[in-house]
This record gives structure tokens, C-alpha cells and sequence, in this order.
């Protein structure tokens, strides 16, 4: 596996009260596996290279941002120092952060059996398990076995697009741009070849700071996560059945023989900060 980056941070604190930082990636992760963590094999146990494609956590561009702003008023800031005012108008601040990245890497796959059944006459698959019915021969499907029974892949259709990318039905690859490989030949769609979709959030927080005495002191916090409550969807499922002998090699999937394929069913997750629905959190502390 081989990771090349290139990183780039600017940060700058302003004598008027505001603290900005940016940070941005633009990486590549990729090879022919990313080490126990993924635990696939290859697909063609007899061509390593033919493995090589982007790593399973490729994260192509990555943005960070965030900005704080500490009002001018109050106690040690340019105005209303001290006195009621101070009190009432003081202490107030606010920030904000973003982060998106592009989306992660989708591994397509592909359920065959071992050996079908073969018609002499027409070449066409009869049936994908039991012995072979007359006029027909047992011909191996997918050559390999072993642990490469994980890893098999479809054949990608030329000029079809692999993506529906539609967030009103949640299908976000296209069943019809996929087809099953000819016996005893491999899938020509490579390793982590299409990807899911990008994430994006923003986040906001607004706190006031009391001074009580010459060293105690007293914050309130308000922090809104995901302020817009943006759905941000985890990678759709991405194995496409066994669907012989109705689907022959060379014909296209449909959405009529492969349901769920492609259907995104969850969100990234419900951590706070990394994905969840807007959240608001309050907090209060003092400090002595």
C-alpha cells in the first residue's frame, strides 16, 4: 500500500478579537491491499497487480475550517471593560467549524458459483448447481476458489454511467452497468473502483464568560452540531447476486433482479460531531 499527501494549513489570530484556521488534503492511498485491516484477497490469485486500486480509506480531498470571534466587550477586551454594562453586554463569543471530504472508496462484488451447467448447443449457462441436465456440461465458473471466493467481481458495461446518484430513492449505483463474466474468466471491474457518497458538516457554538472575582469565573457554552441537519449517507451495500441462469453473462443487472444493490440504508453514524443529526448541547463550567 502506498500514501502520498499533500497538506496544507494557514491559521491567523487578528488583533480585533477573530481566530481563524483552514486545513485541506489532497491524498491518495492505494495499492494492492491495505494490510490486516481489509483481510480481502486478491481476486485472480495468479496476478497481484491486477489487484492494484485505491485503498479502501482513500480520501481523495479532506477540508477543515474553523472560526472564533470574541466580541470587543467586556471585562479585558477594547470596550465596556468594567462596570454594569460589562456586566450585562460582555463575555460573548462565537465560533464555527466545517468539515467535508470526498467520498470513501465502494468495493463491488459479485456472488458466483464454483461451476455451472453449460448447454453444448447454444453455450448458454442452464443451471448454476446440481449435475448437468442432458445436453449440457459442468464447466468451472470461477477459477481460483479458496479465499478468493470473496473477492469476485462483476464485468463494468462500457458507456453505461455506475452511478443513479438519486437521494429521493436513496439508489446510488446502477444495477443495469454491471453483468456477470464469462465462465471461467474474472470480473474486469477493479478494486475499490467506484465511491459513495461525501461528507459534510457544519457546527456552531456560542458561549458567554462571567467574571465572578479577580479569579473565578463562570461559561456558558451552547453547542449546535450540524446546524443544518444534513443527512450524511454511509457507502450503499454493493454486492450484486447470483441471478443465473436468468441473467446471463454479457446481459445487464436491473433494479427488478438486484433489490437493495446500490440502496443507501444508513448514515455515516451517531457520534457527535462526525455525522449525527443536529444535536444541541449545552454546558456550563466554572473555573477557580
Amino acid at each position: 500500500d502506498t500514501y502520498n499527501a499533500l497538506h496544507l494549513s494557514l491559521s491567523r489570530r487578528f488583533t480585533t478579537g477573530l481566530t481563524t484556521s483552514l486545513q485541506y488534503s489532497w491524498s491518495h492511498s492505494y495499492g494492492t491491499t491495505q494490510g490486516s485491516n481489509e483481510a480481502l484477497t486478491v481476486q485472480n490469485p495468479f496476478c497481484f497487480d491486477c489487484e492494484k486500486g485505491d485503498g479502501p480509506a482513500d480520501i481523495r480531498h479532506y477540508f477543515y475550517a474553523h472560526a472564533l470571534y470574541e466580541f470587543p466587550l467586556g471585562k479585558g477586551r477594547r470596550h465596556l471593560a468594567s462596570g454594569v454594562a460589562s456586566a450585562l453586554f460582555g463575555g460573548w463569543t462565537i465560533g464555527g467549524v466545517a468539515n467535508g471530504r470526498t467520498g470513501l472508496p465502494t468495493n463491488v462484488f459479485l456472488a458466483r458459483p464454483d461451476v455451472v451447467n453449460v448447454d453444448r448447443a447454444t453455450d448458454r449457462i442452464v443451471s448454476a448447481a446440481g449435475p448437468p441436465p442432458a445436453g449440457a456440461l459442468a464447466v468451472i465458473n470461477t477459477p481460483g476458489g479458496g479465499a478468493t471466493r470473496a473477492t469476485r467481481r462483476p464485468d463494468l458495461i462500457a458507456g453505461v454511467s455506475p452511478y443513479i446518484k438519486d437521494r429521493t430513492s436513496r439508489q446510488w449505483l446502477n444495477p443495469t452497468a454491471f453483468s456477470v463474466p464469462a465462465p471461467g474468466t474474472y470480473g474486469n471491474l477493479g478494486r475499490n473502483a467506484l465511491r459513495g457518497p461525501g461528507f459534510l458538516q457544519f457546527d456552531l457554538m456560542l458561549g458567554r464568560r462571567l467574571f465572578l472575582r479577580e479569579r473565578q469565573s463562570l461559561e456558558f457554552r451552547t453547542e449546535i452540531f450540524n446546524v443544518v441537519n444534513r443527512a450524511n449517507f454511509s457507502n450503499a451495500p454493493a454486492t450484486l447476486p447470483n441471478d443465473l441462469p436468468r441473467t446471463q453473462p454479457g446481459q445487464p443487472f436491473s433494479l427488478f433482479t438486484t433489490p437493495g444493490f446500490g440502496v443507501i440504508t444508513s448514515t455515516v453514524g451517531r457520534t457527535i460531531g462526525l455525522g449525527t443529526s443536529r444535536q444541541i448541547q449545552l454546558g456550563l463550567r466554572y473555573s477557580f
